[in-house]
């Protein structure tokens, strides 16, 4: 994980295979441009930017995959949709310096990304940037994961590029349903979402 200063929720990655270089981006201060009270506001910070890393996966030498794991601002204020616009700006620029480095890379972004699935959030994480680094969406937008007792909307994505595309396992990308509603909900307020590839 990169961890935070002071809050106690990372984003962790756990993995079977061996991991190679971790980007942090908690140093970086991403844009929050808003409006509040009619007035229009452009602020930056820096302090949530520690739920945003990319990680390399050495699958083996010849197969680059790089996993992004995000849990972006929560809330519904104009101010806290600018703070994931922000935060999905500076990834996509970011992922798009790493295709720029390696037109071969597979490129796979996941987490709670607080948006749902027709929200301008999302479809700037989807289409933002050049066309290798467009992300699809194998779920349909009926799908949904939150709350984990009597899910009502979708917060949760696993999105990846047309390089990692021909990789994925048809209809693998599931919502998690492991247990009772009740007991899902005990265990956490989200739906865990998996997805497999070759």
């Amino acid at each position: 994980d990169a961890r935070s200063r002071n809050w106690y929720q990372n984003v962790v990655i756990m993995s079977k295979l061996p991991l190679g270089e971790i980007t942090s981006y908690g140093n970086v201060h991403t844009p929050v441009a808003f409006t509040e009270d009619g007035e229009e506001k452009l602020q930056s910070q820096d302090y949530i930017n520690t739920r945003m890393w990319s990680c390399e996966v050495l699958v083996n030498e010849s197969y680059y995959l790089n996993l992004s794991g995000l849990h972006l601002k929560a809330g519904r204020k104009d101010r806290d949709k600018a703070m994931r616009l922000g935060q999905i700006r500076f990834l996509k620029t970011a992922l798009a310096n790493k295709l720029a480095a390696n037109k071969d890379s597979k490129i796979m972004v996941l987490g709670d990304l607080n948006s749902l699935s027709d929200s301008e959030e999302i479809t700037t994480l989807l289409n933002f940037g050049p066309k290798t680094v467009r992300l699809q969406d194998p779920l349909a937008p009926t799908v949904f994961t939150h709350p984990a007792n009597e899910p009502s909307r979708r917060l949760d994505y696993i999105l990846y590029n047309t390089n990692l595309a021909s990789d994925v396992i048809a209809k693998s990308a599931q919502v998690g349903h492991f247990f009772s509603p009740e007991q899902m909900r005990l265990r956490s307020d989200q739906l865990p979402v998996h997805i497999d590839i070759r």
